[in-house]
């Protein structure tokens, strides 16, 4: 367990880009992480290398492989957006809406600041979602370390502790989903395998967290069948009728890309 909460710190914190000069507001002291060619803030992140490197995976490194251009109709539901870094990427892309949902709220600050601009194609939700087959709730969601305000998990316990909000994830899915993105920290899996909306779903990526069975705490288990790795998730998702692809980039972590056949 400690050796998986050091990956995933080191993970959310590394970037080639980290290390570049810092720009700040002067209006707000926020760190500017893009900007118009006129100088103009677009985005704006914390002070330090954490956020930094998450808005140069997404968005600089695309690591979610977004296309240069999204249908005009398309939706697209962001669970674990963090503070809006591919929100951002999306609607950069023209995709019609964007629901982006994020429980931490000093993230949640910045993902409702940065998608304002985007007006009605933006909705930001302080919210956690989370398995379908339970009510709305509350659970507490773990935050690791100073730097690396990503990591943030309702499986793992550790660091600072928020009591969140939650909704089932069937509840948001009320028409097709161009493209589903997962950075939740291991709740991809109760979100995933007591969905009984997937069908609306077409496209699917995300970073995927790997756990051994004692890893998985009571609240976020299934069933033994369907166990919390890439293999469980593979053969989820094929059942359901996706094409997956795994890319591992670090152990027992990495990003998964599924396409409806």
């Amino acid at each position: 367990m400690r050796d998986l909460l050091r990956r995933l710190t080191a993970f959310k914190r590394n970037s080639e880009h980290a290390s570049l000069p810092e720009l700040i507001d002067p209006t707000n002291g926020h760190r500017v992480l893009a900007q118009t060619s006129a100088g103009r803030p677009l985005f704006w992140g914390r002070s330090g290398d954490g956020d930094y490197g998450i808005f140069a995976s997404v968005v600089a490194q695309n690591e979610y492989r977004l296309p240069a251009q999204m249908p005009a109709d398309s939706l697209v539901i962001d669970v674990g957006a963090h503070i809006g870094s591919f929100s951002y990427a999306a609607l950069c892309r023209h995709a019609g809406e964007v629901r982006a949902f994020e429980p931490h709220p000093a993230n949640f600050e910045f993902l409702e600041m940065n998608l304002r601009r985007f007006g009605q194609r933006a909705s930001a939700h302080r919210v956690a979602l989370w398995r379908s087959d339970q009510p709305p709730g509350t659970l507490t969601l773990g935050h690791y370390a100073e730097g690396a305000s990503g990591v943030g998990s309702m499986l793992l316990p550790g660091g600072a502790e928020t009591l969140v909000e939650t909704l089932p994830f069937d509840s948001v899915l009320t028409r097709p989903v161009h493209l589903l993105k997962l950075d939740c920290e291991g709740s991809e899996y109760p979100i995933l395998y007591t969905s009984q909306k997937l069908r609306l779903v077409e496209n699917i990526c995300g970073e995927y967290h790997e756990f051994s069975p004692a890893d998985i705490p009571p609240h976020a288990r299934i069933s033994a069948a369907l166990p919390f790795d890439r293999h469980g998730l593979k053969e989820f998702l094929e059942a359901q009728g996706f094409r997956v692809e795994f890319v591992p980039t670090r152990e027992s972590l990495g990003v998964f890309f599924a396409t409806r056949l």
